[in-house]
């Protein structure tokens, strides 16, 4: 009797799982979850989303409380999401897969990178009333219509879809931005998006420049600057009744003079009533917490933007000779966008330095342009012309007096012996491209009027220096004007 009652009792106590395993059989498996990584606050209503560029959403457990607080769906979106909740399929197959079919009429706030910064922006030209607000990390900026002047040698030849043509974003401009540049950024520079932030300042936008102190291609908006900016365009452009299951709401436009002003040159900071500088010029902040917070994390803009009306070099390079018979086509300055081996004028971040190779396209020198060649005429260097042994590289007459500066790859330890005779500076400038970027010492040596300038091969290559990864980079070439007395 005790093993009977002791078998019942095993055989009752396995039965759930006996019965749940039969079950299991017959159900179909569960399909795995396409938005797994996206975060919706519970028992609350939704009131938007923010969109964030995969590459840089991080955890979301630092924007949990905000998002909580504001009613807003966490969303990262890969590289394949350049369009992603603007489009009407895409938005309901999320809703559905978040049980949340409110989500349909969910306006937007995208943060996008580089490149998808830029795309952002053109985004919010499509879509005006649905973008709630634009950020953007290190933005490749569309060129913009009405700002054509401000070119840095970009031509329409280029087959880049931002800058290569320019582009109407009067719709954007209804749309709070906030642009992020890096102080030693070697993708994008600093000057593409202020130029851009005053041209919107200039029609009255809503748009926000901020440069990051050391910070390059890759980093983000800190969140101690974010969180109270989008705390502010939340507060001035949301609704506070909206209801989502009712459609799409409403969005406020921007009052600016409901916000702060700034100065990106001296990072002053007022209330729009108090700003006393030049109004129109000023960068915009929605409250008194992102003006504060932009004023303690920001680094002010050395310098105004360059002359853009003189797209020509001065012409004190004269008579350029390229020895390299691998690489001594010389091209007209004014010639197709990134083609080495031309003079070039005005030098400032965001310039395109080199050739690398055909299959890695042109390089930018950005980050820091010392003040010292800031604006001067330079050379366009073939990277290919690493492997030039020749006694001579280049050579090219001056006009007038000048100084004739050598910018050298920094991780070259050794220095071919022709630089023995030239002034080591102390200044570099940075150049290069996203994940191989350095520095380059400035050395200089004056020249008279009229004189032919020899510059030889870069030396000893850097492979036998350095780790093999490392992609070395040939030396600018960049002439200066000198004072007379």
């Amino acid at each position: 009797m005790k093993r009977l009652i002791t078998f019942s009792l095993l055989f009752l106590g396995c039965l759930p799982l006996l019965v749940g395993h039969i079950q299991a059989q017959g159900e179909e498996p569960a399909k795995p979850k396409k938005f797994a990584n996206a975060w919706v606050p519970e028992g609350r209503p939704l009131r938007g989303v923010l969109h964030f560029d995969g590459r840089q959403a991080g955890n979301p457990k630092a924007w949990q409380p905000f998002c909580e607080r504001h009613g807003l769906v966490w969303f990262p979106f890969g590289r394949d999401g350049d369009v992603a909740l603007f489009d009407e399929k895409f938005r309901a197959e999320v809703a559905a897969e978040l049980k949340r079919p409110e989500l349909v009429n969910a306006p937007v706030i995208r943060v996008g990178l580089s490149s998808n910064g830029g795309f952002t922006m053109l985004l919010a030209q499509q879509h005006p009333d649905r973008m709630l607000a634009v950020v953007a990390h290190q933005p490749l900026p569309p060129w913009a219509k009405g700002n054509e002047g401000f070119h840095f040698n970009r031509r329409t030849e280029t087959k880049s879809s931002l800058v290569g043509t320019p582009h109407d974003i009067s719709q954007a401009f209804r749309v709070p931005c906030i642009q992020q540049a890096g102080e030693n950024d070697s993708v994008c520079g600093t000057i593409m998006a202020y130029g851009l932030d005053r041209y919107a300042r200039s029609q009255e936008a809503p748009w926000t420049y901020f440069c990051l102190p050391r910070g390059g291609h890759g980093n983000v908006v800190p969140n101690e600057l974010l969180m109270p900016w989008l705390d502010g365009v939340i507060a001035q452009r949301l609704p506070a009744d909206v209801d989502l299951s009712k459609g799409p709401p409403k969005l406020n436009g921007i009052r600016i003079e409901d916000g702060w002003l700034a100065d990106p040159q001296t990072l002053e900071i007022a209330e729009f009533a108090k700003y006393v500088g030049d109004k129109a010029k000023a960068t915009w902040l929605p409250n008194e917490a992102s003006a504060l917070a932009w004023k303690k994390l920001g680094l002010a803009m050395p310098f105004e933007l360059p002359e853009q009306s003189v797209a020509k070099p001065s012409g004190l390079i004269d008579k350029l000779v390229i020895h390299d018979p691998k690489s001594n086509r010389v091209v007209p300055s004014d010639s197709v966008y990134g083609e080495p081996w031309k003079i070039v004028a005005n030098l400032k971040p965001g310039d395109v330095g080199w050739k690398a190779s055909p299959s890695a396209g042109p390089v930018a020198v950005v980050g820091k342009v010392p003040e010292l060649v800031r604006g001067c005429d330079w050379i366009m260097a073939d990277n290919a012309s690493l492997a030039h042994t020749g006694e001579v590289l280049l050579e090219f007459t001056v006009t007038d007096q000048a100084t004739v500066y050598v910018a050298h790859d920094e991780k070259l330890a050794k220095k071919p012996d022709w630089l023995a005779d030239w002034k080591d500076t102390g200044e570099s400038l940075q150049g290069g491209f996203l994940g191989n970027e350095r520095s380059f010492r400035l050395y200089e040596k004056p020249f008279p009027q009229g004189a032919t300038v020899k510059l030889s091969p870069n030396g000893p290559s850097l492979e036998k220096q350095e780790k093999p990864q490392w992609l070395p980079w040939l030396y600018l070439t960049i002439v200066k004007r000198q004072q007379q007395p």
